[in-house]
């Protein structure tokens, strides 16, 4: 989807900058921002001294844009195509998409590294040269991966390379990158987080915390690959990725018997108790799963048992 938004032509780079550091924007995001260009802290409020510095860069791309006759103007009654500037309009979708595409505009080496980034799928690091090398190490992922779980929502925006709040309750309409490019709500990784995010849901017992490891190796097993599981999952301490697969598998086998046992019409903690000269529960629900070996079934009815998640009456 597009944006198909109108708007002045000669303040599409304040409106621009505005989604990018609207009045909302993360105070500390700006902070991080701001020291990883090397701006120290002034009179302007962080949030408020990177929109200024974005406003300048995007008018630069504009500018260079208009001089190369890329930007396509609209008049502002008609709204057919138009060679005058003078009160000309300018389709949002189409604008973005010039300055993310970049291969016109004479950019600097920031805003380049920052394209090369996006196409890579790599998150941007916050500090450069003359800070220590253990700063030069963090990332845009760094203050995500200090936290030992992830909401299933700040997992899927993340997977998707949106930087969200670590408090999200919702999809946010546009944020920063992962690369530290803004991405419009309307673009393909806003769509992809929205599924991603379904399809946890859709399972029976979602966790509502999951440890970021272990979201990406679900992601795989449903085969979700968005470009940025990888970063995810290397950037995260060793002893987490040595310990991620076999407990997300395991949960997986046992969400499985609670799903079959739903599906009997039966209340996983009040289970009927084992008639004598009659199959049980457990035997009827091992039927339903023939795909499990008899240990791996075991092990994980078990594992349910004993954390009071399945219990006889």
């Amino acid at each position: 989807m597009h944006d198909d938004t109108y708007i002045d032509f000669e303040g599409a780079a304040i409106y621009l900058a505005l989604r990018q550091w609207g009045d909302h924007a993360s105070e500390d995001d700006a902070i991080v921002m701001l020291k990883s260009l090397g701006y120290e802290r002034g009179s302007y409020t962080p949030v408020m001294a990177m929109r200024t510095l974005a406003e300048r860069e995007i008018q630069s791309n504009i500018d260079a844009l208009a001089k190369a006759n890329k930007v396509k103007l609209y008049n502002p009654i008609t709204y057919a195509p138009t060679q005058d500037q003078t009160k000309a309009l300018v389709l949002v979708s189409e604008l973005v998409a010039l300055i993310m595409k970049g291969e016109h505009l004479n950019l600097d080496a920031q805003i380049q590294q920052h394209i090369e980034r996006r196409k890579a799928r790599r998150p941007a690091p916050l500090f450069g040269k003359g800070f220590s090398e253990e700063a030069r190490k963090l990332t845009t992922l760094s203050k995500y991966l200090d936290l030992e779980t992830w909401s299933p929502l700040l997992a899927s925006l993340l997977v998707c390379g949106i930087q969200p709040p670590i408090d999200c309750a919702e999809i946010p309409n546009g944020a920063m990158g992962l690369d530290n490019s803004f991405i419009p709500g309307t673009h393909d990784p806003f769509h992809e987080a929205r599924r991603i995010w379904a399809l946890w849901n859709s399972q029976m017992h979602a966790p509502e915390k999951v440890r970021p490891v272990d979201f990406v190796a679900w992601c795989k097993t449903k085969g979700i690959d968005t470009g940025w599981l990888d970063d995810i999952e290397q950037a995260s301490p060793p002893h987490a990725r040595s310990l991620s697969r076999p407990p997300t598998q395991q949960r997986f086998q046992e969400n499985e018997i609670l799903r079959v046992i739903n599906g009997l019409g039966l209340t996983p903690t009040a289970l009927p108790p084992r008639r004598t000269g009659q199959s049980g529960t457990k035997a009827q629900v091992r039927q339903s799963l023939r795909n499990f070996t008899t240990s791996v079934f075991d092990h994980a009815w078990e594992r349910l048992r004993s954390r009071g998640e399945i219990k006889e009456s």
